[in-house]
């Protein structure tokens, strides 16, 4: 083992000593390895920071109190009944909680009850007018001591009495005011108009208004705080779970048993896997140029060790000690910066868009998990310059000779076999069961390294079979392009990295293109295109009791938009159900199988499905309209005759109560005879389609007639011109029983900025890899430099010959790497287009395959002609000259 150390100590001093001596040429090979580095560490950090894990989320709200108490009358059932809560004397449960009161007598401590509950606050001024937001209610009483560290006032005062309350700092920043009334509603969907008397900080995400209960208003989710004047033992913790409570205590958290680990992740495994080794293949391509050119650089000084006797193994160390040196310390310190920048970027996204200010998050073991897959990164990629110094030519090095070896055909052979191979793992991985974790990773690690490795591999024929065509091109490109094809092992890793970058790049952008355009051909409208519906979607939506109730709710919409029809179904309390059906429904029947999708209307409805006067006639009888289409679930018994005009027919009108399996127990089934017409479905689609099928439709009076309860479940908006966003806001506002808003304006997607910003960063990863590696190029051809000014060539063609050497080097590395970027994106999207689901099942379809040409047109042109723009401008236009003296 020391003799195998002592055989590092040489190289690494003579790196080191390298390293000092070229200061500018190793700040350019260590910004190659900076750049992937400060960025993934970076992205982890903002993303640890901005992420609030469970556990600081608990953290956070047992902040400044000793234990926090939730109800949970589930954990005791089975075989262990909840007993009585001593306090109490009587059994809690989630609809009848412990009071304040209760919890502090039984912990012999202050307590407070707190309420978190969903809510939607209007009218909110915005560009368009005025519109509705949503955000948590802390429902609580600030007064309290027990909450001063949670919620500190910063403006005005604490809400004294039920109908005041203080706005967070999140709540400022989705526009709620800072003062004068607000309209609230919480989870019962009723109007709370309250008074905003301050503004708060919240220890607490998502909080958005805080302060007492307004009347009328009865908390649903509440929880208990206890003072910190009391201290919990696990064991007193866990004897509360027998009344069906929870404590959650920091104290005797420590003391609590671990929870059996569970299975990992499927999609995050592959995740990680296919990320480090897309990290490392970045990293290693991107600093490949750098140790390629370090490696030519220290020819001579290679072939003096040889002709001293080093040994081959010798000469390799001495490139891989460079790397080894250069991307330790390059790694320490992108990540070390990174780490604080991430850190410092997420600190302000959660201050400045969520009001919060959350706890510094920084993980040693992902940053030590970065340096060490950074290091092993930079080891890759000065492999191959190491195997090459290995066979150095002793008497070329030392004459300065540089001859270039013959490419063998085998070569790209196995370059292509392996993008092939590897493409076909990445596919198997993708579309593998998610159950078989470790088989997906494993794939991953194979085919990651084979597809860019393989890619790689191809670059030394594709740079001879170039340099072969240069005859046809003007001289200074045509001096850059046999440049590059004479220094092969510099400008493969150059051309590598440009590859590899276009070929991530070309492979999502074909996939994503592909998803967005078959989502786009087989998008169906929820509603009639240009319509609006309110649904009950946030679950906070009221129903109207009365039939002034629901006039009064529609004449203050109808007033911004007309007409507005409202829709009603069948109520379904939970506990009995009344509809209608064909049969009476069997013992263990699902209630969604046996009833008819019933939707009932009124007049305005009538008047939007714009029906005859023989539809208008049945149904002002009391009758019903069947739909008639080719996918109509009604039973060809009733539906048949139906079609041929006014016909009647018998449903069955039953009551059925829900059974603890979720299942129908029928009380009652009796027969009800109703006159039925004919609707084409068509037309129910082009007028008030919903998210729900309808398999007939009646009246609401009907319903009422024959004792069946309904609710309404919809109200469809479908003013002439359509819904612009002006109208929108004003109905959000207004938001009739507290429903929400949808308007169909059809299929829409960000990812086309989303594509052209990861082509635009592909481009300045492919321009800084371009220029660093020219320059770093440019540094070791002086020699030609100055041959070149010493036969009489203008003083700006070496500007302009360095300038086509980076376009060369972009051009071939896009073009290659559009090739091969291009097939796996396809097979990725022949996968994830070529499913289409229907009613029956899942089907085979022929895929959606785009190329976004326009795209790849800026990586194949405009990158390359601005990295040469960019390295003529940092090029010397004059080199300089040395003397030899005798």
């Amino acid at each position: 083992m020391s003799a195998s150390l002592s055989g590092w100590r040489l190289p690494l001093r003579l790196a080191l000593r390298d390293l000092k001596r070229y200061k500018g040429r190793s700040a350019l090979a260590a910004l190659l390895i900076f750049l992937p580095v400060v960025v993934m560490a970076a992205g982890l950090a903002a993303i640890a920071t901005v992420d609030i894990s469970p556990d600081e989320d608990a953290a956070m709200r047992s902040r400044g109190v000793s234990a926090v108490v939730t109800v949970n009358d589930e954990q005791a059932s089975g075989a262990r009944a909840i007993a009585a809560f001593p306090a109490s004397g009587r059994k809690v449960t989630q609809a009848e909680p412990p009071t304040a009161t209760e919890i502090s007598r039984q912990a012999d401590a202050p307590a407070i009850g707190l309420s978190e509950e969903y809510g939607v606050f209007s009218p909110v001024p915005n560009g368009s007018g005025f519109t509705a937001t949503s955000g948590s209610v802390v429902l609580t009483d600030l007064t309290s001591p027990i909450l001063r560290q949670q919620f500190r006032i910063k403006e005005g005062r604490a809400p004294q009495r039920p109908g005041e309350v203080v706005i967070t700092d999140y709540g400022r920043i989705i526009g709620l005011p800072t003062s004068g009334p607000l309209g609230m509603r919480v989870h019962d969907g009723s109007a709370s108009p309250v008074t905003v008397v301050g503004v708060t900080s919240a220890g607490v995400p998502g909080v958005a208004v805080v302060g007492p209960a307004p009347e009328g208003v009865r908390p649903t989710n509440v929880s208990f705080l206890v003072s910190d004047s009391r201290a919990w033992s696990s064991s007193e913790a866990r004897s509360w779970q027998k009344y069906g409570l929870t404590v959650s205590a920091p104290g005797a958290a420590a003391e609590e048993e671990e929870a059996a680990p569970t299975a990992t992740d499927s999609g995050a495994a592959l995740g990680i896997a296919v990320g480090t080794m897309a990290f490392v293949a970045v990293t290693a391509l991107l600093a490949a140029p750098a140790f390629a050119a370090s490696a030519t650089r220290q020819r001579r000084t290679l072939g003096l060790v040889a002709a001293n006797g080093g040994t081959r193994g010798m000469l390799r160390r001495m490139v891989m000690a460079e790397a080894m040196l250069l991307g330790a310390l390059t790694a320490v310190v992108a990540t070390l910066l990174g780490t604080a920048l991430g850190a410092a970027a997420g600190h302000f996204i959660r201050v400045r868009f969520y009001g919060i200010t959350p706890p510094i998050d920084i993980r040693v073991s992902w940053m030590l998990a970065i340096i060490a897959v950074a290091t092993f990164a930079s080891l890759v990629a000065a492999f191959a310059p190491a195997m090459a110094a290995g066979r150095t030519n002793l008497l070329a090095a030392l004459r300065g000779q540089v001859s270039s070896r013959t490419v063998k055909r085998r070569l790209p052979v196995v370059g292509v076999i392996g993008v092939v191979i590897g493409t076909l793992c990445l596919y198997r991985a993708v579309t593998l069961d998610n159950d078989d974790a470790s088989q997906q990773t494993l794939l991953a690690y194979i085919g990651v390294p084979l597809f860019f490795g393989g890619a790689v591999l191809a670059v030394p024929y594709v740079l001879a079979a170039t340099g072969k065509l240069a005859g046809h091109l003007p001289l200074t490109a045509r001096i850059a392009v046999r440049d590059v094809s004479r220094q092969r092992t510099r400008a493969t890793a150059s051309v590598g990295a440009v590859l590899a970058t276009v070929a991530v790049c070309t492979g999502v952008t074909v996939l994503a293109s592909s998803v967005e355009a078959h989502e786009r051909a087989t998008y169906t409208p929820t509603i009639p295109m240009g319509t609006g519906q309110f649904t009950n979607y946030s679950g906070i939506g009221t129903q109207p009791r009365t039939q002034a109730e629901v006039d009064a709710g529609l004449a203050a919409a109808r007033r911004i938009a007309s007409p507005i029809v409202p829709l009603w179904v069948n109520r379904d309390n939970g506990e009995k159900f009344i509809g209608f059906a064909e049969s009476c429904p069997t013992a263990g029947d699902y209630l969604d199988s046996a009833s008819l999708e019933t939707t009932y209307i009124d007049a305005s409805g009538m008047d939007r499905l714009g029906l005859s006067e023989t539809q208008r006639s049945v149904l002002e009888s009391g009758g019903v309209l069947l739909p008639t289409g080719a996918k109509s679930s009604v039973s060809a018994k009733i539906l048949t005759p139906a079609r041929q005009g006014p016909h009647t027919i018998t449903l069955k009108r039953f009551v059925a109560e829900w059974a603890d399996t979720g299942r129908t127990k029928t009380s009652s089934c009796t027969p009800v005879s109703l006159e039925a017409a004919p609707i084409p479905e068509k037309r129910i689609n082009d007028t008030m389609k919903t998210d729900r099928g309808t398999t007939a439709i009646m009246l609401r009076s009907t319903a009422e007639k024959h004792e069946v309860p309904t609710e309404i479940y919809a109200l469809n908006v479908a003013p002439a011109g359509g819904i612009d966003t002006r109208m929108e806001a004003q109905l959000k506002a207004a938001a009739p029983f507290g429903l929400d808003l949808y308007v169909e304006r059809g299929y829409s997607s960000p990812m086309g900025q989303i594509l052209l910003a990861l082509t635009a960063l592909a481009g300045l990863l492919v321009i800084i890899t371009t220029v660093i590696s020219t320059l770093l190029n440019d540094a070791e051809s002086r020699a030609d430099a100055a041959t070149l000014a010493t036969v009489g060539a203008p003083l700006g063609m070496r500007r302009r010959i360095v300038g086509a050497h980076a376009a060369a080097i972009g051009f071939i590395g896009s073009v290659v790497g559009i090739a091969i970027g291009i097939v796996p994106g396809l097979i990725l999207a022949r996968d994830a287009t070529g499913t289409a689901y229907t009613e029956t099942g899942a089907t085979s379809v022929p895929g959606t395959y785009v190329v976004p040409w326009w795209l790849l047109l800026i990586l194949l042109v405009g990158v390359p002609l601005l990295a040469a723009a960019i390295s003529m401008t940092f090029a010397r236009r004059t080199p300089p000259l040395t003397r030899r003296e005798a």
